[in-house]
């Protein structure tokens, strides 16, 4: 499944008690077909910084199946209007986690990041918090 015209990606990142036990959430889809998901535990985090680690996540799947037009949907503000450089990045761990997000990116062909309201990304939430719980699942479907 390499190459596809383009792939949709939805991020989240959880954090129990902030900063707590922390795991992120990915799901790649084809027009409607799932493609693949991701729960993945982190480790103690906030949640912004599991919120990056999500989207890393996701850039890093991307180059790897060489996937060439990717759009991702986050629904942290935060992380997509940085990521985007649309708001200045001051706290020095977000600011090195948004360099390593945009490097990722750099390396794709084409890609897009958006903010999408909380209520619009179930799946990806209900996989990093299966992830913060101690989970560890990668499938490909």
């Amino acid at each position: 499944i390499e190459n596809m015209e383009k792939i949709t990606i939805f991020v989240d990142g959880c954090s129990i008690n902030n900063p707590g036990q922390s795991g992120i959430g990915v799901v790649g889809y084809n027009g409607k077909k799932r493609i693949f998901t991701v729960a993945k535990t982190i480790g103690l985090a906030t949640n912004n910084v599991a919120e990056y680690e999500a989207l890393i996540e996701a850039f890093n799947i991307a180059f790897k199946k060489k996937y060439k037009d990717i759009e991702v949907f986050s629904d942290s503000m935060l992380v997509v209007q940085q990521t985007n450089s649309e708001w200045k990045t001051k706290d020095k761990n977000m600011k090195r986690l948004c360099n390593i997000a945009k490097d990722r990116a750099g390396m794709l062909k084409k890609w897009s990041l958006k903010y999408i309201p909380r209520e619009e990304n179930t799946e990806a939430d209900e996989l990093s918090k299966e992830g913060a719980g101690g989970s560890y699942k990668e499938e490909e479907h």
